[in-house]
């Protein structure tokens, strides 16, 4: 793009798109929109305020929040400053909060409200160097001068004199580092990635040249910006000028959807599993009669997914079925993005290829892609016009992929980190001559198309000696409307056993529909009738595994994996070493 810095992309940005609306967030029961210019002075006042406080070029400054307004002002203010961001997500127990500030070397900190800043208190006398910490949402503490309100923070650099957030903001550099985003920890401990702007700025470079955006156009964002995958949907916002609408929560999404109408929707593949499960819960639901013409307009669909996936012409009768399917059935589930939608994005973790072909089959591409944190986002991508389902794309311009002997991806390119923060070893052992070692398995077809087997410290070998990818069976076996999560275990044992988690809606109306009586979930869920239920779908779903992956065990847990009781990342994805010691003794029972 040409730019030294984000800051400088920004600057441009506002100067191209002044009056134009940038921004919008819900309030006072409507949607309150944001234009550039508006959302340039809410940072320049706040970097002004932070540069007041003691905000030097190269401080880390923390931000402790979820996806809101504020998040991106700070987020840009503290670039403005010169300093680095290093994202907390607002789940984060305080062990781990300390673990990032301290790691990280934070000696500021933005905090959304009361209760995060509780348990920030908790771990306070043990982060030294944190100076001064400021609250979104709140007034400025009386009895700790070191607590500061943002009101107070946009007061004081209102004071500021003129020049100073220009003078300071465009003096940052390619080189210059941005931010440290802590990966996940679902294989490990934290580690803080590094990324200067200059990787930043290139990830957009790559992502534009693939999925052309345009000021008029509009996405909704519901990704935590403490995530790699949302900071990149971030900057669209000011690289193409598409106005980006930020959702309330993942619960009121759908509700989110019909009021926004986006032309374009970033999410992780557990957002469409749900929407996916709802859909077949609902034809499941209907009388016999509209049963069959459901699954008829599916199967339709199928059918010209698979046509236009190898760039077939659709033949007259088939063309005609799909009309029907359309009018029928896919037009109304259209309804609920909007009817707007031009194509879905969906990165962080494998999306299941029964998936991808539902949404292509109703008209929505999916195009799925590859990254991480430590690539700055995604390197392969699936382009509106040249796509494979159940793959992650090509790899984008400048990036080169190649296999290590164990089909480990390796990846050179313009977004591969600078280091871990303060970690030598972990950096040497991931960056061998200019290739980032990634963790996972893959490989690609005769066109030229990536796809990801599993990630290498996740493959199951079972005392049988096979090699076994369980995202592949998770996937597979959580497509039914019944079931929730799946986490399979088997690694050094002689068969696969599997966690699961339920739908508590679909299951809760099974019951109803089959007179089963119960009180409440937790009763329900431990009913013979439900247990047969559940072995019915899995052995249904086994038939399309080999016999080393089925799953011959399994257990039903009372509650959902979530990031609060530590089964999942902020991106929702498996932490397989956590869920191997929380589960130990159920998992153990299995094999005795």
């Amino acid at each position: 793009m040409g730019f030294n810095s984000i800051n400088e992309m920004f600057h441009w940005r506002v100067q191209q798109s002044a009056t134009a609306t940038a921004l919008l967030k819900r309030g006072g029961g409507r949607w309150v929109e944001i234009s550039w210019k508006r959302y340039y002075d809410s940072v320049r006042f706040i970097s002004q305020g932070m540069g007041a406080l003691g905000v030097e070029k190269g401080d880390r400054v923390a931000i402790f929040s979820t996806t809101r307004v504020e998040w991106i002002f700070c987020d840009l203010a503290i670039l403005g400053t010169g300093g680095v961001t290093v994202p907390v997500y607002p789940t984060t127990p305080s062990r781990d909060v300390e673990y990032v500030l301290t790691n990280s070397g934070a000696e500021f900190l933005v905090v959304e409200n009361l209760a995060l800043l509780d348990k920030v208190l908790e771990i306070r006398e043990n982060l030294p160097a944190l100076k001064k910490i400021i609250l979104i949402e709140g007034p400025s503490q009386d009895d700790d001068s070191d607590i500061v309100s943002l009101s107070d923070v946009v007061e004081l650099g209102r004071k500021q004199p003129a020049g100073w957030y220009e003078k300071h903001s465009l003096d940052v550099t390619l080189d210059d580092p941005a931010t440290i985003v802590y990966t996940s920890g679902s294989s490990g401990p934290q580690r803080g990635v590094v990324h200067a702007h200059r990787q930043l700025l290139a990830e957009q470079d790559l992502i534009t040249e693939v999925v052309p955006l345009h000021e008029a156009e509009i996405t909704l964002l519901f990704l935590p910006l403490a995530h790699i995958f949302g900071r990149v949907i971030e900057f669209l916002n000011i690289s193409t000028g598409i106005q980006l609408a930020l959702a309330e929560s993942y619960e009121r999404m759908l509700e989110n959807l019909q009021d926004i109408r986006p032309h374009i929707i970033a999410a992780v593949p557990r957002i469409y599993e749900k929407i996916y499960s709802n859909v077949l819960r609902e034809v499941d639901r209907k009388m016999k009669v509209q049963q069959h013409l459901m699954k008829w307009c599916l199967k339709v669909g199928r059918e010209t997914s698979t046509l236009l996936e190898r760039k077939q012409p659709l033949p007259f009768v088939q063309n005609a079925k799909y009309t029907i399917a359309k009018r029928i059935f896919f037009d109304r589930f259209r309804e609920k993005f909007g009817q707007r939608v031009k194509y879905l994005v969906s990165s962080g973790a494998p999306l299941g290829q029964e998936i991808g072909e539902f949404f292509n089959s109703v008209g929505f591409r999916i195009l799925e892609a590859y990254g991480m944190t430590e690539l700055a986002g995604a390197v392969t991508m699936n382009r509106p016009d040249d796509y494979r389902i159940g793959s992650v794309g090509k790899p984008l311009k400048d990036v080169q992929v190649r296999f290590a002997e164990d089909g480990e991806i390796l990846v050179q390119g313009p977004t591969v980190m600078n280091e871990y923060r303060n970690n030598k070893k972990a950096t040497e052992e991931v960056l061998v001559d200019g290739w980032l070692h990634t963790g996972d398995i893959g490989e690609t077809d005769e066109d030229g198309f990536l796809k990801i087997t599993d990630r290498k410290k996740d493959i199951l070998i079972t005392s049988g000696g096979k090699n076994i990818a369980p995202a592949n069976i998770e996937n597979h076996i959580k497509s039914d409307p019944y079931i929730d999560q799946v986490y399979v275990h088997g690694d050094r044992r002689n068969f696969l056993s599997a966690l699961i988690t339920l739908n508590e809606d679909n299951i809760t109306q099974w019951a109803n529909e089959n007179g089963v009586p119960f009180r409440k979930y937790e009763d329900l869920i431990q009913k013979p009738e439900i247990k047969r239920l559940i072995e019915s779908r899995i052995q249904l779903r086994n038939k399309d595994l080999s016999s080393p992956e089925t799953i011959k065990k399994f257990h039903i847990l009372q509650h959902l994996f979530s990031q609060e009781g530590g089964e999942l990342t902020g991106t929702l994805k498996l932490k397989r070493e956590f869920i191997d010691k929380k589960y130990s003794d159920i998992l153990d029972r299995f094999y005795e």
